[in-house]
């Protein structure tokens, strides 16, 4: 008859990791921790320069709505002349305290000037205007028309890329008939 012997497993370990586990183990850890440490440092990056666009497309759609209204409600255009460019713009209103409003770039701030009040500052600190446009686009025995071509970018001192967003925008004003 055969016998059968049952070897007996020595589990004399009392739980503790072979130094193989634990370098397997660790190295896992460390993988998922440079791994999730990217990502989060990718999303933080990300984040940075979406609030940068942002901040720049917020300022050129005030800006250029502000111009856009002023124009909408100015009686004429007096410079550029029809089809000239400039990169300032003199409206004529109606309104004695109004006439003229000026629109103009200094160190990268656009100022409105109406009549002889003091120059404001349209937009903030964080954006600077590059160039700004005025082009007369009217044709004769019409109101008027203005393009406007406006490049901006952030005013961040951070040499980083994700801090750094430049764009050009464009849009057209019209007088609209009294």
């Amino acid at each position: 008859m055969y016998k059968t012997f049952l070897l007996k497993k020595n589990n004399n370990r009392n739980g503790a990791f072979t130094l193989i586990e634990f370098l397997i183990y660790f190295s896992i850890l460390a993988i998922l921790t440079l791994v999730i440490g990217s990502l989060l440092f990718q999303i933080l990056s990300n984040r940075t320069k979406l609030a940068t666009m942002q901040e720049i497309n917020q300022n050129a759609r005030m800006a250029m709505d502000q111009i856009a209204t002023y124009v909408h409600n100015a009686q004429s255009i007096n410079n550029p002349t029809p089809g000239q460019s400039a990169s300032s713009l003199s409206l004529a209103f109606t309104d004695v305290n109004k006439n003229p409003t000026l629109f103009n770039v200094s160190s990268g701030v656009l100022y409105i000037t109406e009549g002889t009040a003091n120059s404001i500052a349209i937009g903030t600190n964080e954006t600077i205007i590059t160039n700004i446009s005025f082009t007369n686009v009217s044709y004769p025995d019409t109101p008027g028309a203005i393009r406007i071509t406006l490049s901006i970018d952030s005013a961040s001192s951070n040499t980083q890329q994700e801090y750094n967003h430049s764009e050009t925008f464009y849009t057209t004003a019209t007088i609209r008939p009294k």
